[in-house]
């Protein structure tokens, strides 16, 4: 192979040929070892499936939408959903292995590119930090305490509520593995665990912004008018219901006075006509009694009329050349004004 020793000409690289010493340093530490068997982790096992997953999701969003077009605004977004279902800790775990990374493969890095570890001098640099206080908890009190696994390293928090006496030292597991020397101890310590309740935003942002932009500016403005629209059109209807139903009291106010008017309309109707009635059956007794009693009259007048006749023509029988006594005269005077009297009321 022939390489060819160049590089970019810039304010900081004026020659843009690089000496023989940082061209080695560079063959040496950077290129030979990207092209041995023993790769990184990330080309070991995640930049090929996270490739494939990129191009699978691609594919099924074109056969979803065929006018899609992934642009910078949308490709963060799917390179994050890939990145989701290919990165998985099985999978780093593997990728760490093939690697010789871990477990630790001693040697894929020769010795003497190692510094010699020095646990003489760190014991007496760290032992006031690796030893931990005889600390004695009263009873009945609530302490926090925080240790770490003794099987992955994670720091573990939890309380007690105990009386006794704490001796043992917590020494960091790293040391005890023979992974790191003990004046690290206190700087490589094991991340704590993560909070179980993770707080997920429900904006994704898949746009850089500039806040101070007149464009960004004016879509902040337009939010914030369209918020005060929305305000302002909320209220209106607010407005408008609370208008309907008080014009629906008034109008069910109204129907309720007009049907108790027409109620009593009806009813003072139907009393007239129950007056009117009570008038024209009094009438028609009083008439049906009058007819009554001038036939009463008319027949106690017919008797009397027929008993005096027959005493008048007893009389004439005896005294035919008689002349008629003035009591008799006045008789039929009487019965005279009688009969007239009982036709007008006939009439």
């Amino acid at each position: 192979m022939v390489f060819q020793i160049t590089g970019y000409m810039g304010p900081l690289n004026p020659n843009p040929v690089h000496d023989t010493e940082l061209f080695e340093n560079w063959f040496d530490k950077v290129f030979i070892p990207f092209c041995g068997t023993r790769r990184p982790p990330l080309d070991v096992a995640i930049f090929g499936p996270l490739k494939e997953k990129v191009n699978q999701l691609s594919v099924t969003l074109g056969n979803l939408n065929k006018c899609a077009t992934i642009g910078k605004a949308k490709f963060p977004a799917l390179l994050s959903t890939a990145i989701d279902q290919t990165t998985t800790l099985a999978r780093v775990k593997e990728s760490f292995r093939k690697s010789g990374m871990y477990p630790v493969d001693r040697s894929i890095i020769p010795n003497s590119q190692l510094a010699p570890a020095d646990f003489n001098k760190s014991e007496k640099t760290n032992k006031e930090t690796t030893d931990v206080d005889t600390t004695t908890i009263t009873s009945n009190e609530l302490q926090e305490s925080t240790i770490l696994c003794h099987c992955c390293g994670n720091t573990i928090s939890y309380v007690k509520e105990i009386e006794m006496s704490i001796n043992e030292p917590t020494e960091n597991p790293l040391v005890t593995k023979n992974l790191i020397p003990k004046s690290l101890a206190d700087v490589l310590l094991p991340p704590a665990n993560p909070s179980l309740a993770k707080k997920t935003s429900s904006k994704i942002i898949t746009e850089a912004r500039v806040i101070t932009g007149d464009e960004m500016l004016q879509k902040l403005q337009s939010k914030r008018d369209e918020a005060v629209k929305l305000a302002e059109e909320k209220e209106e209807r607010k407005t408008e219901r609370a208008r309907k139903k008080e014009e629906a009291e008034v109008l069910k106010e109204a129907k309720k006075e007009e049907r108790e008017r027409k109620k009593r309309d009806r009813e003072i109707r139907d009393t007239e006509k129950e007056e009117e009635r009570e008038r024209k059956r009094h009438k028609k007794e009083e008439k049906r009694n009058m007819q009554q009693c001038n036939q009463q009259i008319t027949a106690e007048f017919h008797q009397y009329a027929t008993c005096t006749k027959s005493s008048v023509d007893m009389v004439d029988n005896r005294r035919s050349t008689r002349i008629k006594t003035p009591l008799i005269r006045e008789e039929f005077l009487q019965f005279d004004s009688d009969m007239e009297i009982i036709e007008t009321m006939e009439e």
